[in-house]
């Protein structure tokens, strides 16, 4: 059995899909002919979606012989660097990396510049991410039940951290 690593769980599917899927488009044209631009709607080195971004554009320049720029997009709960995938042409020089926020956006903002199921097609999905939920060790608290208890008698004393509105930790607090 082949031991689980970060390359094995997550770069040879990623790369494997992304390549089939450029494949049949290669056998009947040239393509790409010039750099691919993958959006990242966060800021550089702000997390998982902009890591992964640049793990699998590496990769896939490799595989198929172009180079991927990652553009990051950072605002408005990604937002902004949705909208401009969504507004660009649909051609398969510009895609987008995205996260949970990217479908749960419409529900949180009542505008939106596009429609999540719409404007995008999906590729592939590239990494799934567990949720912790951690306490200092001086909070007494073992179980989530007793921080409930422990935040219902030390009421307005804790506080919390997150990915920013609309990403998974913060809908999950």
């Amino acid at each position: 059995m082949q031991p689980f690593t970060l390359q094995s769980v997550f770069y040879r599917p990623v790369v494997l899909a992304l390549t089939m899927l450029f494949s049949h488009v290669v056998l009947g044209q040239t393509y790409p002919t010039r750099p691919i631009r993958m959006v990242v709607p966060s800021s550089p080195g702000a997390g998982v979606t902009d890591i992964m971004a640049r793990l699998i554009g590496q990769h896939l320049s490799a595989n198929i012989g172009q180079q991927i720029v990652i553009d990051n997009r950072p605002g408005a709960s990604g937002i902004l660097g949705s909208e401009v995938v969504s507004r660009a042409v649909p051609d398969g020089y510009t895609l987008l990396i995205a996260n949970v926020s990217l479908v749960v956006n419409p529900y949180l903002y009542p505008k939106m510049p596009y429609d999540p199921l719409k404007d995008f097609m999906p590729i592939t999905m590239v990494n799934s991410a567990p949720l912790l939920l951690v306490v200092h060790p001086s909070i007494a608290a073992k179980s989530v039940m007793e921080l409930i208890a422990y935040a219902k008698a030390h009421p307005g004393q804790l506080n919390y951290g997150s990915g920013g509105l609309g990403s998974t930790p913060y809908l999950a607090a």
